[in-house]
């Protein structure tokens, strides 16, 4: 997996900042690489009526909420992270990047700036959350950011860092 790949190129101090943004649980992912048949077969036995993953002859395992905060560290509570596009969070994340108008950051871009920024401040935040966001929590086939993501990460009308993993 990309994300642990990205491992060997941060600080503590940049360790730390994503830990207090409550993050800290993908940092211990030690899975550098995923098996395409054990996924499919995962897929085809999660039932998502039920939410749970249905493994013929051995039982069901649900899938909640707390199981993936307890497996993953991905924070939970009830604050919802919206997931659509926001005019003012799109065009303040495309300056952050150098993007033009319409064209949404690579996620190889991504890479490349957290591997050049060596401090820990809420750009490398921003930048770490969508990478996260991209490579593990909502990853899709697409080689560029979902402008969908922007507004999770960026407070447009403060043009600041959302406080990520907040409940």
């Amino acid at each position: 997996m990309m994300l642990v790949k990205m491992y060997s190129h941060m600080s503590n101090n940049q360790r730390r900042l994503i830990d207090d943004a409550g993050f800290g649980g993908l940092l211990n992912c030690r899975c550098s690489q995923l098996f395409p048949d054990l996924c499919q077969w995962l897929l085809d036995c999660y039932d998502p009526e039920s939410s749970e993953l249905v493994l013929p002859g051995r039982g069901r395992i649900p899938i909640t909420e707390a199981i993936v905060h307890r497996v993953m560290g991905i924070p939970r509570g009830s604050k919802l992270i919206k997931c659509e596009i926001d005019a003012s969070a799109s065009s303040s994340m495309q300056n952050e990047f150098g993007s033009t108008k319409g064209n949404q950051p690579k996620i190889s871009e991504l890479l490349n700036s957290l591997k050049m920024n060596k401090s820990a401040n809420p750009k490398y935040l921003r930048t770490w959350a969508l990478f996260a966001a991209c490579s593990v929590i909502t990853p899709t086939f697409s080689t560029k950011v979902s402008p969908r993501l922007f507004s999770a990460v960026v407070d447009s009308k403060k043009k600041s860092v959302n406080k990520i993993g907040a409940s």
